[in-house]
């Protein structure tokens, strides 16, 4: 009995107690939001300059499609803007930035609907070292660890441990 009753404990912990599951917590409730109208995007939007005042992170919540998301240290990364979907575990430490490679110009913009169109995929966890930048669109094969101030900016086809710039694959 004692035993059930401390994983309780400690899962709780890791959801409501640590900044991780604080992040998570209210990245959920802010894309919950999103889906009511104006109303529920204007406070969606403002949530995410709360997490960004609060946290030091950058965060589009409505386009973030993760099970689940673990922020080791949370000042300087960038999540959203060009969609994200993992279907696994996101892992990201400090100064992480997933962006893309080329900005469309403003006619374009306008004329494609980008919001809808997933730049990161990865089909298993996906843990990402500090400092590294993720350029999409790119596709990323799970469970796939990526080292420190790495650049991805192409497809990972195999799972594995990638480090450096040009990113190659040590394991």
């Amino acid at each position: 009995m004692p035993r059930r009753y401390g994983s309780m404990v400690k899962h709780l912990y890791g959801k409501f107690l640590d900044t991780s599951g604080h992040i998570a917590l209210i990245i959920k409730i802010s894309k919950f939001l999103y889906s009511y109208g104006i109303l529920g995007r204007l406070s969606s939007r403002l949530i995410d300059k709360v997490i960004r005042i609060i946290y030091c992170m950058e965060v589009s919540s409505f386009s973030i499609d993760v099970n689940e998301l673990s922020v080791g240290h949370s000042v300087g990364v960038v999540l959203g803007g060009n969609g994200i979907k993992v279907d696994g575990t996101l892992r990201v430490a400090s100064g992480v930035v997933f962006g893309r490679k080329l900005l469309p110009n403003l006619h374009e913009y306008h004329e494609h609907s980008y919001k809808e169109e997933i730049f990161f995929k990865c089909n298993g966890d996906l843990t990402v070292g500090a400092n590294t930048v993720l350029l999409g669109p790119i596709s990323i094969a799970g469970p796939t660890f990526i080292g420190a101030m790495s650049l991805v900016d192409r497809d990972i086809t195999e799972p594995g441990t990638y480090v450096g710039n040009p990113l190659r694959r040590i394991r």
